[in-house]
């Protein structure tokens, strides 16, 4: 960057990685300063990685002063308070006023370790939700020596259908924070996702995600409605960008498309996410209360399945079949 040449900065032997421990106060002295822990996670939040930021810094090879820094924070439009937070962080790690990549590195990694664990407490709340909706069953008769079969558990999995979550990059953020609030309902369904998003879920909440299509611009929207189609889908979690141009716009309205056509309840935004949860929990409590009562788990699977269509899908296949009677004879 031009900006660069501007700055002239004291030059310092390089810190060699194995002894980064041994010089670099945060890791020898203690706790992290808030203000780095901050800027983790906002590099965290923008999807602006550990590696992409630090070669954007050091892509000069010289050490970053508190302007150089600042500049870059700016120029990736990480969304934090540039001027407070790099100076104390620099202040913090840097000696002469400036920071070289190995202390950087090194900060990020302390700061990691240091920050709470969010898979660690999205672990408990789907621990305790997914406990709340497994059933213990038995199942209707005897085995072939008239004795009692004993009971089993039954998943919420094994009876509700996929929830599909798909966001846009610049939407992720919100994507995120909106799954940390609603994980003991999003939990209770096995997730189908692109891929980008599926990766999230599995890294910052610990969720095991069914099925990972490909990106949305490469197909996965339009592998997310097949499974529609079939009856697989109860929910579709859509966080659109609705400010920018997307490639695969067809596609898009494709996926909307379907879910209309199948009844699929379906939201575009965080507002609208939290009535199709609600909807979906109400759901599957209603499958659990039938397996509880007595129902084979899979009629309840089937029921899911073979929804009723809309009056106008069902007039749709009437149309059809009254065209295909009309050509089989031989008709017009």
């Amino acid at each position: 960057m031009a900006h660069r040449e501007l700055v002239q900065l004291e030059r310092r032997p390089r810190l060699d990685r194995r002894d980064a421990d041994a010089t670099y106060p945060v890791v020898a002295g203690g706790r992290t300063p808030p203000p780095l822990v901050a800027f983790i996670r906002a590099l965290d939040a923008q999807w602006i990685s550990k590696c992409t930021f630090l070669d954007e810094l050091f892509s000069d090879e010289a050490d970053a002063s508190v302007a150089v820094m600042t500049q870059v924070v700016r120029d990736v439009h990480l969304r934090c308070d540039a001027d407070r937070v790099v100076p104390a962080i620099v202040d913090a790690f840097g000696s002469n006023g400036a920071l070289t990549r190995v202390e950087l590195e090194a900060a990020f990694e302390a700061a990691t370790r240091e920050a709470p664990e969010t898979v660690d407490s999205a672990t408990d709340t789907i621990s305790r939700a997914i406990e709340e909706f497994t059933i213990a069953a038995s199942p209707r008769g005897v085995d072939g020596f008239d004795r009692r079969v004993d009971e089993f558990a039954v998943h919420p999995h094994e009876y509700n259908g996929l929830l599909a979550i798909v966001a846009h990059n610049n939407t992720k953020p919100a994507m995120k924070q909106f799954i940390e609030e609603t994980l003991d309902i999003v939990s209770l369904f096995p997730l189908v996702t692109t891929r980008s998003t599926g990766t999230v879920l599995e890294r910052v909440f610990g969720l095991q995600v069914k099925h990972k299509t490909t990106s949305g611009p490469l197909g996965g929207d339009q592998e997310i409605g097949s499974m529609i189609t079939r009856g697989e889908v109860d929910g579709v979690l859509f966080f659109r960008d609705p400010l920018s141009a997307h490639p695969h716009d067809d596609d898009i309205k494709a996926l909307m498309r379907v879910c209309d056509v199948h009844c699929i309840p379906t939201a575009t935004n965080p507002a609208t996410g939290r009535a199709v949860l609600e909807y979906l929990k109400s759901l599957a409590a209603s499958r659990s209360r039938d397996i509880r009562q007595g129902e084979k788990t899979e009629k309840v699977v089937e029921r899911r399945r073979s929804k009723t269509d809309s009056a106008i899908v069902q007039k749709y296949k009437n149309d059809q079949a009254i065209v295909v009677d009309k050509v089989a004879a031989g008709g017009k």
